[in-house]
C-alpha cells in the first residue's frame, strides 16, 4: 500500500520543522516533489522580492529567475564534490583539548 501524497498543511508542516532544525531522518528521506515544488516556489518568491523596487535590475533578475538557477546551480556543486568522495556528513569531528599551561 503506497503513502498518501503530502497536503499542502503537511508540506508547510514540514518545511517548518525543516527550517527550524527538527525534521527527523525518515522525514528527510521521504521529502518528494512536491516539497521540491515548494521549494523551488519559494526561492522563485523570494528571487522576485529581492529586485522588487530596483530600477537598475534585469528582466531575469525582476522575474525571480536567478534564485531558481542558484538552486540547481548549488545542486550540481554539491553533486559534484560528492562525486569526488567528499563525504563531510559521515566524518567525526576531531577536537583537541586544550592543555593547560601553568
Amino acid at each position: 500500500m503506497q503513502d498518501s501524497p503530502p497536503t499542502n498543511s503537511n508540506i508547510f508542516r514540514t518545511a517548518a520543522r525543516l527550517l527550524t532544525f527538527r525534521l527527523t531522518q525518515k522525514e528527510f528521506l521521504e521529502l518528494g516533489g512536491m516539497h521540491l515544488v515548494f521549494g523551488l516556489v519559494c526561492a522563485w518568491l523570494v528571487g522576485m522580492g529581492w529586485y522588487w523596487d530596483d530600477p537598475g535590475a534585469h528582466l531575469l533578475q525582476r522575474l525571480g529567475v536567478g534564485s531558481v538557477i542558484y538552486v540547481f546551480a548549488l545542486s550540481l556543486f554539491l553533486c559534484k564534490l560528492s562525486a569526488l568522495g567528499l563525504d563531510f556528513y559521515h566524518q567525526p569531528v576531531k577536537t583537541r583539548s586544550p592543555k593547560a599551561h601553568f
